[in-house]
């Protein structure tokens, strides 16, 4: 007697389409509570360009969201032509949410500071950050800003994402150190960086022994 065994295929509750942009929407939210719970009260810049979004802020009172919109706009351009129309659209999908929901739980909720500690700050900021760039990342999106060329310098050369992002923030969280006359914000906010950065390799890639004898240690 031939047993015939049927293939049966479990098709996804949602079309990929749409889970793509739920997370994009989900990392966009955690980025904006990142900068309305933790960053912008304590001055923290971690680059990119809600890190000049911020410098704008304190410098002539413009809305965070709107200007991180703002700044990005030239680089949309330069995500369209490494990547394409789709890539694009994500992206711009990406930072219209990131900017809308930044200045909407601050309109709707008036957010204030989650924590009066200036490094805890950092440190919770940071892990709200790492993680919405990458659900953002994973999904064929970025936030825009530095995001965008650390994913340019992803594909044609052999640094991580992260690598990419610290390297291209650096200049813009010294940029902030010197306007705010601060160093200890400065400090902060590499440290913010760093941390962020980690997080989003891991997101990325996984974690590995090798990369976690080295936050260990």
């Amino acid at each position: 007697m031939d047993i015939k065994i049927k293939r049966i295929i479990v098709k996804p509750r949602l079309p990929k389409v749409i889970w793509d942009f739920f997370m994009i929407t989900l990392g966009a939210a955690l980025m904006a509570l990142s900068y309305d719970l933790f960053l912008v009260p304590h001055k923290i810049v971690a680059g990119g360009a809600a890190g000049l979004a911020l410098i704008f802020h304190y410098l002539f009172k413009l809305p965070v969201g709107t200007m991180i919109f703002v700044i990005n706009i030239p680089l949309f351009i330069w995500g369209l032509k490494e990547f394409g129309k789709k890539f694009g659209f994500r992206t711009i999908y990406a930072v219209f949410m990131t900017s809308f929901l930044t200045d909407l739980f601050q309109a709707t909720w008036h957010l204030k500071a989650a924590t009066q500690n200036t490094i805890l700050a950092s440190i919770y900021g940071a892990v709200l950050l790492g993680v919405g760039l990458g659900l953002a990342f994973r999904h064929q999106a970025t936030t825009g800003g530095s995001d965008i060329v650390a994913q340019i310098l992803a594909k044609h050369t052999n640094f991580t994402p992260g690598m990419g992002i610290m390297m291209v923030d650096f200049f813009i969280i010294a940029l902030a150190g010197l306007t705010f006359r601060q160093v200890d914000l400065a400090l902060l906010g590499f440290t913010t960086l760093y941390i962020s950065g980690r997080i989003l390799d891991v997101i990325l890639e996984g974690p590995s022994y090798n990369k976690a004898a080295y936050i260990i240690s």
